[in-house]
């Protein structure tokens, strides 16, 4: 089973600034399903040791610990990544702010309870969907307890059942004494027995405006804690994880404040009791890495969808790990390959996206696929990290997100031999990214063509040069042999390189004879480095000619292939649509009706437009789609059907966005430099124009740049430019959300401030159509049921939002501007229909 997929059965301790348990606080515990929602994982009250109940999750789940600091309210305090570790228990222990849970119980009259917790027998009438209420867990929790059930709806009278239990109870029926939720001190008593006095006010809000500001602090340093939190997810040591919390200060200060303690805020200087995560299980198995190559093709179809890894059938996504392994999805697909690092945490880090170049295999045998590091003609050492962003991502030859992360300098510009296998190119960014180097120089692996270059071995992508390091960090010459570069020789991260690159798969592949094919170095001393003696680094065989470059070859990849179908196509490995074409196999999924051959013949006019108009996020793809896709009828009609040119002056709608009038025509002639007048109107519907018309339409001619709306995710106002009005609204709503899905927008990493739950919700008062007078009252008037405006959902309350608005710009503006009418209604006329309707709605 792999990290992704293991289970870990865990609990929280609760403990205040000074390591003092926290018992009978209310707390639940949520987790982050795949849709990026928070679900109800336990709740209770923490029993006398502190604790929660246990839960079963797997590694990487996102889990959210509130606490009850009111008679309703429950705060946030903390926010944790489930590590991936060998054991199979984990006991997190959370510091909170004892003070403020005291405080505000106090404020709402709240007393500290118990609960009672026990094995349930089950008695006729019980249900495990019952059973899992009653104790604050559900079906899939009891069934993970008691493996034993089958069926979850065959349960027997009579039967004991496993339930969630909280650590520290001493047997089925014991029961925790009530007992206050934090320990009072005599001033704090004092000062309320002073304050009863006072009939009209209790003492704690006489005081409370007068502690707000520390108050302030002390809820933004609990709210600092959730960085403190993923910070901390870095720091596994022998199986325990620290989930400090800093608001001893704040704390103390509101202690002092609320209670007239004058002693001295307290501060946690003990660094070595820290709070920690620890495990059950003492022993530990060994870190050596795989030496063999696992090649294993599966249906990784275990576990829930939400821990199944996931792709798109354009692409091969090479998940690599921290300790060496790798997991390969897709490996059929031919369009692109994608690169997913795993750290030690359990975070993700997308490497980057590019395109399989399928080549004939150099020296015969078929054909193969390469990808591109990230040099070309340009690319000239230093220089070739200066890039802009749009080009940075076209390339893999730089990442960097905290201590995860590398840069490779191109030294190869003369060769250009920047092209690896699939398998080469993870094995070797895996090394990188767990090595964390920026000064990484990439003498080469193979020409475009497959072909190696000057040296011989370096053919179809299967090995690479790269310079050693040196201590001032640039990536320059360094000669092992010549004693002049001696002193600028980093033997312990050259070390570190030739070690991780072996913990990776290279060095490693037997021979017939069952010799190693190690990597290629040379025998050098360095006196510098403490080498008196003739020495090679470890995994490496001497080979004249390397003194300059270490030379990697004979990889044996762990290699997992595994094969998941997921709804979703992309949701899981982070990667998205941004800056790269559109498949047919996303448009189709957008078209679901229009046949195949039709769709492949305008992919590539498609594909341009999008290319030349800037159309090239996946929200700006989405939503010109939607448009496109609704207009034509999924791109079967390039021309207005069931009307003529002489209902729009001699130009009615053609192309796949209807675009029509004389006028319109013109400037679009202008814009490419051919005339679209009188008889050569139907240009229009022929390709190229009837799709490039499209793009000008979007970003020349109505509005200034509807790029701009789409990247607000604003299809109300996109759709009143694009139709004038609201007609097949529903249309265009559900072809966006089939774009959503095609093309992952919820891994997209362009969407701004767009919070991913309400992407496809869409709100009238959000809109920049409320700027719109005539568009207003027509939100009205579609929505309106007693008007038979087609393409919405009818309702009274969108409508009479609509004519509400109308009639508030109405006031402000006095006409309809440059138009006389609109949908057929005079100004005044439809500002007194308008109130009519409010007044009815």
């Amino acid at each position: 089973m792999s990290n992704t997929q293991k289970k870990i059965t865990a609990w929280f301790i609760l403990l205040d600034a000074k390591s003092k348990l926290l018992k009978n606080i209310e707390y639940k515990v949520t987790a982050v399903n795949n849709n990026n929602e928070e679900e109800y994982v336990v709740k209770g009250k923490t029993n006398s040791k502190g604790a929660t109940y246990e839960f079963i999750k797997p590694v990487n789940t996102v889990l959210y610990l509130y606490i009850k600091t009111g008679t309703k309210d429950f705060e946030k305090v903390a926010k944790i990544l489930l590590p991936q570790t060998k054991r199979s228990q984990l006991k997190i222990r959370a510091r909170v702010s004892a003070i403020l849970i005291d405080s505000k119980l106090k404020k709402y009259g709240n007393e500290a309870g118990s609960i009672k917790r026990k094995d349930h027998k089950i008695v006729k009438g019980d249900t495990l969907e019952s059973i899992a209420k009653k104790y604050n867990t559900d079906i899939t929790q009891l069934k993970i307890l008691n493996p034993k059930i089958k069926n979850i709806h065959k349960i027997f009278a009579g039967d004991w059942l496993k339930v969630p239990m909280q650590i520290g109870d001493g047997g089925k029926e014991s029961e925790d004494k009530s007992s206050p939720s934090v320990s009072k001190n005599p001033t704090a008593k004092k000062n309320k027995d002073n304050e009863s006095k006072d009939s009209k006010q209790p003492w704690y809000k006489k005081t409370w405006d007068s502690i707000k500001d520390v108050t302030d602090k002390a809820d933004a340093a609990i709210d600092k804690t959730e960085e403190v939190i993923k910070q901390s997810q870095q720091k596994i040591i022998n199986g325990t994880l620290d989930v400090k919390e800093h608001v001893a200060d704040a704390s103390g200060k509101l202690h002092g404040t609320l209670f007239g303690d004058n002693t001295k805020p307290f501060k946690n200087n003990d660094t070595n009791n820290s709070s920690k995560t620890e495990s059950s299980d003492s022993k530990s198995k060994s870190n050596e890495p795989q030496l063999d190559i696992k090649k294993e093709v599966g249906n990784n179809q275990k576990g829930n969808p939400a821990e199944q890894i996931t792709y798109d059938s354009d692409t091969t996504v090479y998940h690599i790990y921290h300790d060496g392994h790798i997991e390969r999805a897709n490996r059929q697909a031919v369009g692109y390959a994608a690169f997913i690092y795993h750290d030690e945490s359990g975070s993700k880090h997308f490497l980057g996206k590019t395109k399989y170049l399928k080549i004939p295999r150099y020296g015969g045998g078929g054909h193969i696929y390469l990808v591109n590091i990230g040099g070309d003609k340009k690319s000239n050492g230093i220089d070739d990290n200066n890039l802009s962003n749009i080009e940075k991502e076209k390339r893999l030859s730089k990442y960097r997100k905290g201590n995860i992360g590398y840069s490779i300098y191109m030294n190869s510009q003369q060769y250009q031999r920047y092209y690896l296998s699939g398998v080469a190119m993870a094995t070797f960014l895996g090394a990188l990214c767990k090595l964390g180097y920026d000064d990484i120089s990439f003498n080469g692996a193979s020409k475009v063509d497959g072909g190696p270059g000057p040296s011989s071995s370096h053919t179809n992508g299967k090995c690479i040069d790269v310079r050693y390091l040196r201590k001032d960090r640039k990536a320059l010459e360094m000669i092992l042999n010549n004693h002049s570069h001696d002193s600028q020789y980093d033997h312990d991260r050259n070390l570190k390189l030739v070690n991780t690159l072996y913990e990776f798969g290279w060095g490693k592949r037997k021979r017939p004879n069952d010799s190693i094919v190690k990597m290629l170095s040379v025998y050098f001393t360095n006196s510098q480095a403490g080498i008196n003696k003739s020495y090679i680094l470890p995994h490496c065989g001497p080979y004249k000619g390397h003194d300059n470059h270490l030379h990697l070859q004979g990889l044996v990849a762990n290699i997992k292939d595994i094969d998941v179908i997921h709804k979703t196509s992309r949701s899981e490995t982070g990667i998205c649509s941004c800056n790269t074409d559109l498949t047919l196999e996303q448009l189709r999924k957008i078209c679901t009706v229009r046949d195949k051959s039709t769709l492949e013949s305008i992919l590539p006019h498609l594909n341009k437009t999008l290319k030349n108009y800037k159309i090239t996020t996946c929200l700006r793809k989405a939503h010109f789609i939607a448009q496109l896709a609704h207009e034509s009828a999924e791109f079967k009609y390039n021309e207005e059907i069931g009307t003529t040119d002489a209902h729009y002056g001699g130009y009615k709608g053609r192309g796949y966005i209807q675009i029509s009038l004389k006028g319109a025509y013109e400037s679009y002639g202008k814009y490419v430099k051919v005339n679209f007048l009188g008889s050569n109107n139907v240009k229009m519907a022929q390709l190229p124009y009837s799709i490039d018309s499209a793009g000008w339409f979007w970003t020349k001619f109505k509005w200034k740049d509807l790029n701009e709306l789409a990247d607000k995710n604003d299809i109300i106002c996109i759709s009143a430019i694009v139709n004038g009005g609201f007609n097949g609204f529903d249309d265009r709503l559900k072809y966006f959300k089939r774009g959503v899905e095609s093309l992952n927008l919820k891994s997209c990493k362009n969407l701004n401030s767009i919070n991913l739950t309400h992407l496809t919700t869409f709100n009238f008062p959000d809109s920049m159509v409320t700027e719109m007078i005539g568009e207003s009252f027509g939100w009205g008037l579609w929505h309106d049921p007693a008007k038979n405006k087609s393409g919405v959902t009818k309702s009274v309350v969108v409508a009479k939002e609509g004519y509400v608005h109308f009639i508030k710009l109405a006031n402000k503006k006095g006409s309809f501007g440059k138009s006389e009418k609109r949908y057929g209604w005079t100004y005044d006329d439809a500002v007194n229909y308008a109130k009519q309707r409010v007044d009815k709605l």
